[in-house]
């Protein structure tokens, strides 16, 4: 019975290190994600980057390592609201045809789990031509490994140019804008990180993460099982040497 708790006590152990590793995979503070939309009246751009990384974002050096960075969650978000549109507004530096494209709107909120925040930066739409992005933002904080996709889509969603990393090394993007097409409805940006279709995903989302849970619960007690250790004069040994049947049986073989 005692041994059983043994196990038992390993399995759980077992599987929140397991547990952990995933979510430490899925939630990189350093990685962050952006979206480009070309729309035909205006350009959207979407940054979805860590709670912590944003929080370092609001000190004057981000890259000093004092004083540490405020406390940001849901009760203290409110109140650092205008200056994250500050930040916003630094995040990217685009030019078009060698223009710098002044922001004309910028929306924050924190996303549905808590653990990061999105930026919704409106910028005018630029005409035909080169468009270069730049990842300013890396740039403001230590060089840690910092970095950030870029994916450009039309107004129909299809995907036109993608960036696998931006970092310290290289930060820029360039790209060649389409045409611009018959104008649509304006998105304003407010309406854009809690759409009915974020939060029919949500539960989705949440079933995924039991189920991860529970195969590395299951993971950890096979694991568990394969390395049953006793421990016998002061010596680790595996379980099958300890015990007496199987000494008997390789005495009489």
């Amino acid at each position: 019975m005692k041994f059983f708790r043994t196990k038992l006590v390993f399995s759980w152990l077992a599987a929140f290190w397991l547990l952990g590793e995933a979510m430490a995979w899925a939630h990189d503070p350093y990685q962050a994600y952006t979206d480009v939309t070309l729309r035909s009246n205006q350009m959207e751009l979407n940054f979805s980057i860590g709670r912590f990384t944003t929080a370092r974002l609001l000190l004057d050096n981000p890259a000093a390592s004092l004083p540490p960075p405020p406390m940001l969650d849901e009760e203290s978000f409110n109140r650092f609201l205008p200056k994250l549109k500050q930040v916003g507004k630094k995040i990217f530096e685009i030019t078009a045809c060698g223009t710098n494209l002044a922001p004309r709107a910028v929306d924050v909120q924190l996303n549905e789990e808590g653990d990061a925040v999105v930026f919704t930066i409106i910028y005018p739409r630029p005409a035909t031509g080169p468009l270069r992005f730049a990842a300013a933002y890396i740039k403001l904080l230590p060089d840690d490994g910092y970095a950030t996709t870029l994916s450009v889509f039309d107004k129909a969603h299809q995907l036109l140019a993608f960036a696998d990393t931006l970092n310290m090394e290289n930060m820029t993007f360039d790209f060649k804008s389409l045409p611009i097409t018959k104008p649509s409805a304006q998105i304003v940006p407010s309406s854009m990180p809690h759409t009915k279709a974020s939060k029919a995903i949500y539960p989705i989302q949440v079933w995924i993460r039991w189920q991860s849970f529970v195969t590395c619960l299951y993971q950890g007690s096979r694991l568990v099982n394969r390395c049953e250790f006793v421990c016998q004069n002061q010596e680790w040994r595996p379980y099958r040497e300890s015990n007496p049947s199987y000494r008997r049986e390789r005495a009489v073989s």
